[in-house]
């Protein structure tokens, strides 16, 4: 999973995210915190989600695009404090997903940027889903 986190470090801007990449990517994260000892709770993932939709939606407002480039570093803290109220048992996921979501953070600048991690979000979701997690 270093290698995910590594790559996705060496973007200039998230934006700049191979798609194909991304999903292969994106398809690794959610299998490996879907999978015992790695174990995330889709409620958890679907919490920062929602955090996700709004900022989203928040762009789609010029007056709020700056408020949801603000929001954004939000994600940071918010997977933090998850990862704190963690189970032991699901607590290396959480690490994962907190280790790339801050890396994430620190490569989106902009609209575009917040438009492709979204979509990077939604598919760590999915596959997380697709692939038993609970």
């Amino acid at each position: 999973m270093d290698e995910i986190v590594n790559r996705i470090n060496g973007l200039t801007s998230f934006k700049d995210y191979d798609y194909k990449q991304m999903v292969d990517d994106a398809y690794q994260i959610g299998k490996t915190i879907a999978a015992k000892p790695n174990e995330v709770t889709h409620t958890s993932l679907r919490n920062v989600h929602s955090e996700v939709v709004r900022i989203k939606s928040l762009i789609q407002n010029e007056d709020s695009e700056q408020s949801a480039k603000s929001r954004i570093n939000l994600l940071k803290p918010k997977v933090s404090y998850l990862r704190a109220r963690a189970k032991d048992f699901n607590i290396n996921g959480l690490k994962l997903l907190e280790k790339t979501i801050n890396v994430c953070v620190k490569k989106i600048t902009d609209k575009e940027d917040i438009l492709k991690f979204k979509d990077f979000y939604d598919a760590i979701l999915m596959y997380h889903k697709a692939e038993g997690g609970k």
